[in-house]
């Protein structure tokens, strides 16, 4: 259950939400991606009210992007097939051609197994499919859930480098819930720490989530020097 949540992220920031289980992150997640409905409040991108007048496709259609830990790839349809589904149904598919060939520049190792069944590619493979799905339309929020669960450190890396680049490119601002937070901690801006449905304190030192008595400290509720 969410209480209260209230946060910001500008425009190229990358922000990790870290937090115990079942501290209501992935429930933020779908939220903002309209999967589920705040019973009060307002989620706004850009201006734009997204809260209960905006459905999961117009949210990708306004540019918010989500990569789901589980289930993000039809593993029984090609590669291609996977980047074709992803598409807005309804859209401008020349320009969502454009865009996706814009997004495989990104993503080398996905341009060069088009007509690979997706169930065959390794987990990093996978993975950047999925990256490569979620970033199909243009993008001004990318939403990651624990991007590099169960990858190698080479993929993991690989895989976050790619969406960087991507970022870099285009500026969207990214949101990310890792465990594996040394692997995370050179690329973000910022670290947001979510206890008990709120967030409970912002580092811009993101060294401090390296720190297991930091985290101790902030994860139980105790004091901590910030």
């Amino acid at each position: 259950m969410l209480r209260g949540v209230s946060l910001n992220l500008s425009a190229g920031e990358w922000v990790a939400l870290i937090g115990p289980n079942g501290c209501g992150k992935s429930t933020l997640f779908r939220v903002v991606a309209g999967l589920l409905q705040p019973e009060k409040g307002e989620i706004r991108l850009n201006g734009q009210l997204l809260t209960r007048r905006r459905e999961t496709d117009e949210r990708a259609r306004i540019g918010v992007a989500y990569l789901p830990q589980t289930g993000n790839i039809f593993a029984k349809l090609s590669v291609a097939e996977n980047l074709r589904l992803a598409g807005i149904p309804g859209g401008d598919q020349r320009a969502i051609a454009k865009r996706t060939q814009l997004v495989l520049g990104f993503f080398p190792e996905v341009a060069a197994r088009l007509d690979v069944r997706a169930g065959l590619l390794s987990g990093g493979g996978r993975q950047m499919l999925a990256a490569a799905m979620a970033l199909t339309r243009p993008t001004r929020l990318l939403l990651l859930d624990e991007p590099v669960a169960g990858l190698s450190q080479a993929a993991g890396s690989a895989l976050l480098q790619a969406i960087q680049a991507l970022q870099c490119w285009e500026g969207f601002a990214i949101l990310i819930i890792e465990h594996r937070l040394r692997r995370i901690q050179p690329f973000i801006d910022r670290a947001l720490v979510m206890r008990e449905g709120k967030i409970v304190h912002s580092a811009t030192d993101t060294k401090h989530i390296l720190d297991a008595a930091w985290l101790a400290a902030h994860y139980l509720g105790e004091s901590a020097r910030s």
